[in-house]
Formats: structure tokens, C-alpha cells, sequence
């Protein structure tokens, strides 16, 4: 009895300090005399089972995490967009344009100091907005045309939380990917807050917009090209949005119906420094 009955209480003492230690591997022995007591080791191992398939999936999702914010960093210190920006200055002192020169390093360095400050995860609304101006007086003057955007943001939302790159992603794919056209690119920004805790993002432009198959690859969130270039930032946000917010945070996009593209972004409403699915937030 005493065999039957105290050993494996004392095996299951023993995998529960090995647990304790940090492995997860500790398992009981499945067959014991007592069915009441062959059911708990069979419980306690699904348990541990769980535990650990919980832990590596918890690991793959860290790490999914860090790849796409390290891509995001990446993309935010682009180096084709900052030599760019230099060639500029050269092509300005040729024409003698001298005048221009320190307004476009003011924006530069202006983008450039905004995106070292941040800790690349979740920044204000309000220095994504400034990003975007100061990209847009960039491009401005790279590229000698006009770039009206215009934006319609509800001031009580300039201080909450949002992911690194979401407006400006899209606003460079408007004008990387229209900045042949002789007429004026126009681009407009709207965010307000509705149903609740939610934020609406809407960023639309009146250039070329996507060819159906690109819509319906962003929608499903799967990696996208478009005349034989790979859209990076586009798939950057959505993972992203995918895996900080699961169902949360939508992107999705169509085309508008006098032509170019029309960006839905949902966000849940966050202020810095909260953590995202937390019940004391609610």
C-alpha cells in the first residue's frame, strides 16, 4: 500500500521541483495501481504540455516581434531616402538654389532626431504626425513639385499610442509610387475616434492606386509586389497590427472611386506607457 500509494506522490514531489528549476520536460510515469491516481499523472502531464507548447509558442511570438521591429527600424532609417535627401542638397548648390539648402537640413535633421528619440515600439500620435511633415517638406523639395495633404485629426488623440511608422508607410508609398505625375499629388489624413475605444485611420491619395490582386494580398495580410516591387512597409504594418493587437488592429485597403488609394486603419484607444489588453486599462 504504502508503495502503491506514497510513490508517486514522492514522483510527483520530485518533477514538481524539477519544474521549480526550470525544466519543463519533468514528467510522471503513466501507469500506477490506482486509476484515481493514474488519471492525475495523466492530467498533470497534458498540463505540462500545454505549459511548454504555450512557452515556445510565446517564444516564436517574441521573436516574430523583434524581427518586424527591427525591420521597422530599418525602414525608418532608410538609407536610400537619406542620400536622397543629400543628392538634393548637391543638385540645389548647382542651381545656386542656396536659399532651400537650410530648410531641407532643418527638416532632415527634425526626422531624423524624432526617429532616434523614440524606442522603436510605440510612439505619440503626434510624432508620427511630425515625421510626416517633416518627410513631406523633404520630398517637396527633392522633387521641385506640389504635395497638398491635407489633415483632419481630432486634437484629444495626439497623445495616444500608436506603432511606429503607421501613417507614414503610406503616405511615402503615395508619392514613391506617383511621383511621375505632372498634376499635384494630393493626400489626406483622417482620425478620429468611434464605437468606444477604437481609432479610425484613413489615408487616401489621388494617384494610381493597387491592382486588385495587391488589394486582395494586403487584405489577407500576405506579402505583396507591385510592378515588380516588393512592398516591405505595407506587410510591416499589418504583421505588426496583427500581432500587437490580434483582432484589434485592421488594415485594409481598396481603391477610391475617382481613382488612387484609400488606406482603413482600426486601432484600440491607448495611451503611452499602457499595456495593450490590460484589464486594469478598462
Amino acid at each position: 500500500l504504502i508503495r502503491d500509494v506514497l510513490n508517486p506522490f514522492r514522483e510527483l514531489t520530485r518533477n514538481v521541483e524539477q519544474i521549480r528549476r526550470g525544466d519543463l520536460n519533468a514528467r510522471l510515469s503513466a501507469d500506477t495501481h490506482y486509476d484515481e491516481l493514474s488519471l492525475l499523472h495523466l492530467r498533470f502531464n497534458e498540463m505540462m504540455d500545454e505549459i511548454r507548447d504555450l512557452k515556445i509558442e510565446n517564444y516564436e511570438q517574441e521573436l516574430k516581434r523583434r524581427s518586424l521591429s527591427l525591420q521597422c527600424r530599418q525602414l525608418e532609417i532608410n538609407p536610400h531616402f537619406f542620400i536622397g535627401a543629400l543628392n538634393t542638397v548637391y543638385t540645389l548648390t548647382n542651381y545656386k538654389k542656396y536659399e532651400d539648402i537650410p530648410e531641407l537640413l532643418t527638416e532632415l535633421i527634425a526626422y531624423l532626431r524624432n526617429v532616434l528619440n523614440d524606442d522603436g515600439q510605440m510612439i505619440t500620435l503626434q510624432q508620427e504626425v511630425e515625421r510626416v511633415q517633416s518627410y513631406l517638406h523633404i520630398q517637396k523639395l527633392r522633387f521641385d513639385r506640389k504635395i497638398i495633404c491635407e489633415m483632419d485629426i481630432q486634437d484629444e488623440l495626439m497623445n495616444v499610442a500608436i506603432p511606429p511608422m503607421i501613417l507614414l508607410t503610406f503616405v511615402e508609398n503615395a508619392i514613391k509610387y506617383n511621383v511621375i505625375q505632372d498634376t499635384p499629388l494630393k493626400i489626406r489624413i483622417d482620425i478620429k475616434q468611434c464605437m468606444g475605444d477604437q481609432i479610425h485611420i484613413m489615408i487616401s491619395d489621388d494617384g494610381q492606386g493597387f491592382s486588385a490582386k495587391t488589394i486582395e494580398k494586403i487584405n489577407r495580410g500576405e506579402k505583396i509586389s507591385e510592378r515588380g516591387i516588393e512592398h516591405i512597409g505595407i506587410y510591416n504594418v499589418s504583421a505588426r497590427l496583427s500581432l500587437l493587437y490580434n483582432s484589434e488592429g485592421l488594415l485594409r485597403v481598396e481603391n477610391n472611386e475617382k481613382g488612387g488609394a484609400c488606406i482603413h486603419i482600426s486601432l484600440p484607444y491607448q495611451m503611452k506607457g499602457e499595456k495593450i489588453n490590460d484589464p486594469s486599462n478598462c
